[in-house]
């Protein structure tokens, strides 16, 4: 949190000096919509620069803001746009993972596995772009191929976080025995690493147990001491509760996400996607539901993440106002 509290201190001193060139007034103006959880501005502010943006990063840069707003129809028109030779796009494997990112979301998952085979062949190691494989093989319940990516994949330092990418695609496919069975791959890798990336890895733990299937295992979230403001930690303290059955504690977390005083406005977008996790625990669909809604008005990027983050609730992935919500709108 503090780091986004800084980062808004730091824009307002900026702001209030005199800005003569055109470039500088815009990006101000577009961290100032990114802090204030704005994504909607942040894509107009691109499209209606869109005569000017050229063939390189800045015309990359409109996909992405179009992918952030549920729109992968036209981030693959802008991408089509794009020059992948110049440098600053060749170099950049975030952009090379748009368009199978893009498919992915619009239900194209075979035009998505060449796409981004087509990626990594130009960054063969690259973990992200292995992880978007994973997930479309996930998707598309490649088995063979599943294994060939682990295989691959087996001993670089992101192993665990693919498997529980291909876990979670496996639960929103449907298939909870594979996904299950995946997780519990994920979770035995993640206890075999050193103690020293513990830290780095328990978000990635945290969610290969809740796929995991396994309550009993989530008693070690129920006794986390959070500190006030640590919106992360008392998600998943309430999420593990919930799972537990212990529904005092979860709402407790919930009461004490709800009371947090946030800022930037960005920074509520984290309590309110926590707040749709402990609801999606709790069976409350609607309520978890309205939370993640609230969540993308502040900030939260509409796509790949948070769809993976709530494939562990397939009550709620059934739920039609969360299906209408997550539904790509151009």
């Amino acid at each position: 949190m503090g780091r986004l509290a800084e980062a808004d201190t730091i824009l307002r001193r900026v702001e209030s000096l005199p800005l003569t060139a055109r470039d500088d007034a815009f990006f101000v103006k577009f961290l100032r919509a990114l802090l204030d959880g704005n994504r909607e501005a942040t894509y107009e502010m691109y499209k209606a620069e869109s005569a000017s943006l050229g063939d390189g990063g800045a015309r990359a840069q409109l996909a992405i803001e179009a992918m952030e707003t549920a729109r992968p129809r036209e981030a693959l028109r802008t991408l089509d746009q794009v020059n992948w030779h110049r440098p600053d796009v060749r170099k950049s494997p975030e952009l090379w993972m748009l368009r199978a990112g893009a498919l992915h979301l619009l239900g194209e998952d075979e035009r998505a596995l060449k796409e981004i085979r087509r990626s990594r062949r130009v960054f063969p190691s690259d973990i992200l772009l292995m992880r978007v494989e994973a997930v479309i093989l996930g998707a598309l319940g490649r088995e063979t191929d599943i294994h060939r990516l682990e295989q691959e994949v087996n001993a670089t330092p992101g192993y665990g976080t693919v498997l529980t990418d291909i876990a979670a695609e496996q639960f929103l496919r449907g298939d909870t025995v594979s996904g299950r069975a995946t997780a519990r791959k994920a979770i035995d890798w993640f206890r075999r690493q050193p103690a020293a990336d513990s830290v780095g890895n328990s978000g990635q733990m945290f969610f290969a147990r809740l796929l995991g299937g396994r309550p009993a295992e989530l008693e070690v979230y129920v006794k986390f001491d959070c500190d006030s403001l640590a919106i992360d930690c008392w998600r998943q303290r309430g999420t593990a509760a919930a799972l537990r059955g212990d529904t005092t504690m979860a709402r407790a977390a919930v009461l004490t996400i709800q009371r947090m005083t946030l800022t930037p406005r960005l920074r509520q977008a984290d309590a309110s996607i926590a707040l749709a996790q402990i609801f999606a625990a709790l069976g409350d669909d609607d309520r978890a539901t309205t939370y993640l809604r609230d969540s993308f008005s502040k900030g939260t990027p509409k796509g790949l993440v948070v769809r993976l983050l709530l494939a562990p609730f397939p009550k709620l992935q059934a739920h039609e106002n969360f299906r209408e919500l997550m539904r790509p709108k151009g």
